[in-house]
């Protein structure tokens, strides 16, 4: 399993950054924190690097009070086994959020532990594959009334596979190289009342992207997501946050990097990313989140998860369990940023060690 380990002085940066990002005379102007990273994982060895955020209105000249903060993240890293991550996430809205623009660019060189397709894997102890891919995600969205956004979803990854084990389950897999350019619709309902740690509202996102030569793929299939977010308080001070993901894929052509996959910060911790991959996926989680002391906040969480090669295929002896506790510190007041520190526990002997910025969901 993947285990981070960031050094102290790291945290003491943040702590610094924040003080002073909250002593803004307006929290409308532009902030900027970041942090260095060192961590070790058994793919990577130990790893370098720095990440950091910057957050921003783009109001003009006329401030409008219901505009939601805009957000770049930049961060990378250089690993002792030759392995390279840059990426560049982002969430941008125009004056009264008119307009909506989110996605990531990146590339990436890195290695990951394959453990095959479906349920039949459980004792499987994986096999490390390298890839390299340019990964280029954009989200274009126009409000329609207060809370609700239609428009594009545009997903465009270029891989090679570098490196399989000779004789593994990956091995003797066809598609080691391509470029899938996928587009399609999307629906989006927001009504959190704070984009990087909600506490009331709701969040709905649903798209289609189908992946075709005439948009530039070369392989040919499509992806159908939704991902649905509650937002309640049960207990004063307290919020409890409930998720659930679906994804189904459809078409002959489905890569294995671009199946559904179960695992990772986000989706059912505990398990490592693509610890079980297929074409369909279910997840369901629930954590609740309350207050410590001062700007440290505790949480527990769990959820259950099954991947399917089809929708009728799913079965209850299938739903894996996933369960765990977190910290989470107050970075960025004016804008509720978290440094997230989760440990979490699966079935299989799967555990996790999470440290990032953001909530999980």
């Amino acid at each position: 399993m993947r285990i981070f380990f960031l050094l102290f002085f790291s945290c003491w940066f943040h702590f610094i950054s924040a003080q002073d990002s909250d002593s803004l005379a307006s929290a409308r102007k532009g902030t900027i924190f970041g942090l260095p990273i060192v961590y070790v994982t058994p793919e990577t060895s130990w790893a370098f690097g720095a990440a950091g955020i910057y957050s921003f209105y783009l109001d003009g000249r006329t401030p409008r009070p219901q505009t939601r903060p805009s957000q770049l993240q930049l961060a990378f890293a250089y690993t002792l086994k030759d392995q390279l991550l840059f990426y560049l996430p982002y969430d941008i809205f125009t004056s009264g959020n008119r307009y909506r623009f989110n996605g990531e660019v990146g590339f990436y060189r890195y290695t990951y532990f394959y453990y095959g397709i479906g349920n039949d894997f459980t004792e499987y102890p994986g096999e490390l594959f390298g890839i390299s891919f340019t990964r280029n995600r954009l989200h274009a969205l126009r409000a329609f009334g207060k809370n609700m956004y239609l428009g594009l979803r545009y997903w465009m990854e270029d891989f090679t596979v570098t490196q399989v084990e000779e004789g593994g389950l990956l091995d003797s897999r066809s598609t080691r190289e391509a470029l899938v350019s996928g587009l399609g619709p999307m629906f989006q309902l927001d009504t959190r009342d704070n984009l990087f740690f909600p506490r009331a509202g709701s969040l709905v996102e649903a798209a289609v992207i189908f992946n075709a030569p005439l948009i530039g793929s070369d392989l040919t299939y499509s992806k159908f997501s939704l991902n649905a977010s509650k937002y309640l308080n049960p207990v004063k001070n307290t919020v409890l946050a409930l998720n659930t993901y679906l994804e189904f894929n459809s078409g002959e052509e489905v890569p294995f990097n671009q199946l559904a996959l179960l695992g990772g910060g986000r989706k059912l911790r505990g398990y490592y990313e693509g610890r079980f991959r297929d074409k369909n996926l279910l997840i369901l989680q629930g954590e609740w989140r309350f207050p410590i002391w001062k700007r440290i906040k505790g949480t527990i969480f769990g959820g259950t998860g099954a991947v399917s090669d089809r929708i009728r295929n799913f079965s209850v002896r299938q739903f894996r369990i996933a369960y765990g506790g977190g910290l989470r510190y107050l970075a960025l007041k004016s804008q509720q940023i978290h440094i997230r520190l989760d440990f979490a526990w699966g079935q299989f002997n799967s555990s996790g060690f999470y440290l990032t910025i953001g909530e999980a969901f």
